[in-house]
């Protein structure tokens, strides 16, 4: 809240004078200056029964309100300086955003268009934009919505099948056991063919429902034994909940290897994401379920995942960052398969940058750290892991509503089992298509 906050007195000092209103009480006025927010509110307090109604001391109390998180007390204050004086400028940007941290978007909204339309100066009008983007944001936590894409990429990949770059690995009990062409990393050119759709629609004022379904498909050009294909669906009610939409979704997936089906995964989560101000979301997030191989009931998990996120955007540059951390446990349902069990953590740091209306470039770094619950019955060791991959991409949109990337991937996950040890480079070019 703080970034707000002072966002807040730099938007308001930029309006009207540049010297601030007639002081009702000058040690207010220091206390918000230094920051000292619980105090300034406890002053302004104090001093209301005997001041409350001049404009001057309003103004400052309404400061006070907000910085301590009491946006309907600025609510009626504010109010009372605006009908004594209507083109208190300043003062109405203040009620705006004290409508918006009360929770009346409709009312905010009405009030940032009148500070608008006096023309004010450009940082101005950028922090107006955020307070108005978040409002669309928290509106569209529960409204009627739905959209789909399709798209095609196709570009090369140095390790299809994330595999080892050795011919032979080393065993305790067998030797020097010599690796099959399939087994150790394969080059090849590939096409990928993806769409997906989103709907929600609420039932009432807290609460709806939503459904997603995404397909993946990625063919290789000649190592069809690595061709992958996913099905996604999840779907499940939402809620307005202390301020931000919760989710509840069942999640059910299936993954074809080469046409195959090969593992399927049944689970259900809780997101819940809530807007903290204009520029700031926080995420928090969940997961119980299961993964089950198909033929390989060795290798089936019971799985749980917990990690939080958050979102911030800048005005100029318009750039959007995004870092989440997460932690999770998959547990063998075979008591005799315990090495296929583990614990892992990780976290993920994103950026989008949109250099003009239809230009950004992203990228995004993600690193997990596992280690299984068990020794490795052939290789007689725990397996441990450190996964990286690094993202980055150019978006261009030609015309509404096609868009144009170019993306470069790398990826590297060393493992104290030779086996599992790769690394793998990806560069693509890709087209999409969006349905709103």
């Amino acid at each position: 809240m703080l970034t707000d906050r002072l966002r807040a007195f730099c938007l308001i000092g930029l309006l009207g004078c540049s010297s601030p209103p007639a002081l009702a009480d000058s040690q207010l006025q220091q206390l918000l200056l230094d920051q000292e927010y619980v105090a300034a509110w406890q002053r302004a307090q104090s001093l209301e029964a005997e001041l409350a109604g001049d404009p001057a001391f309003d103004f400052l109390y309404a400061q006070a309100a907000l910085a301590a998180g009491k946006a309907d007390y600025a609510v009626f204050a504010l109010e009372r300086v605006l009908l004594q004086q209507p083109d208190h400028h300043r003062a109405r940007a203040e009620l705006a955003r004290a409508y918006y941290h009360s929770g009346n978007w409709d009312a905010a909204e009405r009030h940032f268009q009148r500070v608008l339309a006096i023309n004010p100066p450009a940082n101005v009008r950028a922090n107006i934009q955020q307070f108005l983007d978040a409002i669309e944001r928290q509106r569209s936590l529960l409204s009627s919505r739905w959209s789909a894409f399709v798209e095609l990429r196709s570009g090369y990949d140095s390790n299809v099948n994330s595999a080892t770059t050795e011919t032979t690995v080393s065993t305790p009990a067998f030797g020097v056991i010599p690796l099959s062409a399939s087994s150790t990393e394969q080059s090849d050119h590939f096409l990928d063919k993806n769409a997906g759709f989103i709907w929600q629609k609420p039932l009432a004022k807290t609460r709806g429902l939503f459904a997603t379904l995404q397909y993946r498909d990625r063919e290789n050009f000649d190592t069809q034994t690595s061709d992958l294909r996913s099905i996604g669906v999840s779907a499940g009610p939402m809620f307005a909940v202390a301020g931000g939409r919760l989710t509840v979704p069942l999640n059910a997936q299936t993954l074809y290897l080469a046409n195959e089906r090969y593992r399927n995964l049944l689970a259900v989560s809780a997101n819940w994401l809530r807007p903290l101000t204009a520029e700031d979301d926080v995420t928090l997030f969940a997961q119980l379920g299961s993964i089950k191989y198909p033929g390989q009931s060795a290798r089936d998990v019971d799985t749980a995942l917990l990690g939080i996120g958050w979102d911030h955007r800048l005005a100029e540059p318009e750039v959007a960052f995004s870092l989440s951390a997460y932690l999770g446990d998959e547990d063998t349902q075979s008591s005799a398969a315990q090495q296929n069990g583990k614990d892992y953590y990780g976290v993920r740091l994103a950026a989008d940058w949109a250099f003009r209306t239809d230009h950004s470039l992203y990228a995004n770094l993600t690193g997990q750290w596992s280690q299984h619950d068990a020794q490795d019955a052939v290789f007689a060791v725990t397996r441990k892991e450190d996964f990286a991959q690094l993202v980055l991409g150019w978006a261009y949109e030609i015309a509404q509503p096609w868009t144009l990337s170019v993306e470069l991937s790398a990826i590297e996950n060393n493992s104290t089992i030779a086996l599992y040890e790769y690394d793998r480079r990806q560069v693509l070019l890709g087209v999409k298509y969006r349905f709103e």
